[in-house]
Formats: C-alpha cells, sequence, structure tokens
C-alpha cells in the first residue's frame, strides 16, 4: 500500500514537472499531454500485469468486475 501511494506520488511529480518544463501556446495541450501520460503508465500497468500473468485480473479490476460481490455486501456496507 505504502509502494502504491509513492509511486502515484512519484508519477504525479513528474507530471507536474513535464507540465511546468514546457511552454504551451494552448492550454488545450495539457490535457492531450496528460492522456499521453496515462497511456504511457496504463501500459507499463499491463506489460507488469502481462508478465506476472495478472492480466486477467487487472482487466477485471480496471473494468469494475462486479461478480464477487453478493447481495449482502450490496446492501450492507
Amino acid at each position: 500500500m505504502i509502494f502504491t501511494i509513492a509511486f502515484c506520488f512519484a508519477t504525479s511529480l513528474i507530471f507536474i514537472t513535464i507540465i511546468n518544463r514546457i511552454e504551451f501556446k494552448n492550454t488545450l495541450l495539457i490535457p492531450v499531454l496528460s492522456l499521453m501520460y496515462g497511456s504511457i503508465l496504463s501500459s507499463i500497468a499491463e506489460f507488469y500485469a502481462y508478465k506476472n500473468n495478472i492480466l486477467q485480473s487487472m482487466q477485471g479490476w480496471l473494468l469494475g468486475d462486479r461478480t464477487k460481490l453478493t447481495k449482502l455486501k450490496v446492501i450492507s456496507p
């Protein structure tokens, strides 16, 4: 859990430094860069999942697989 939080914080800092170093002529480039950066991070995570044979679990998690939920868990938090 701590590794995940540290990784998210580090990648956010990297994105902020990239945004601060680039001089923009148009503010629409910031969302485009964030989509590109997010795709790069997603491909790294997918490669890791493929190498560790957990690709199906990761895809279910990203798509919001709710097959493990039961009626009891949904009704009572």
